[in-house]
């Protein structure tokens, strides 16, 4: 399935890199060389807009999303994000995962989103609450 990326690399405030492109090689690094994985896509995002912008590429196009964030290379292994999901909808209000000034009410979206979250940890791992 051929996507327009012209449209997102103009939304990007950061760099999309594409095979073919110079630097592609060095950006497709993983820590570990035993990997060698080889996306469509990479965006260096710089900010939340960027990150919403690829997710939603994702989802239109029918994209399989992967996230590698340096912020993780400064985490505890127990601290880094190791799976995550991108979920249907937005967090509201009227549901109660959101409060009144629109702050995350965990219990609550834990609840909501129950099957999403279990998929994220390995059996028996009681999450934190």
């Amino acid at each position: 399935m051929a996507t327009d990326n012209n449209t997102l690399k103009a939304n990007l405030r950061g760099d999309l890199i594409q095979p073919g492109d110079a630097g592609y090689n060095e950006a497709r690094k993983l820590y570990n060389a035993m990997i060698d994985k080889k996306p469509r896509l990479i965006a260096r995002c710089v900010d939340v807009a960027d990150v919403i912008a690829c997710v939603n590429h994702a989802r239109e196009n029918g994209i399989l999303l992967a996230v590698r964030a340096r912020v993780n290379a400064k985490l505890a292994t127990f601290e880094q994000v190791r799976k995550f999901h991108v979920l249907d909808r937005d967090f509201s209000i009227e549901l109660g995962e959101l409060t009144a000034t629109l702050k995350v009410r965990r219990t609550r979206a834990i609840e909501n989103f129950r099957e999403k979250v279990a998929e994220c940890y390995p059996a028996g791992h009681e999450q934190e609450r």
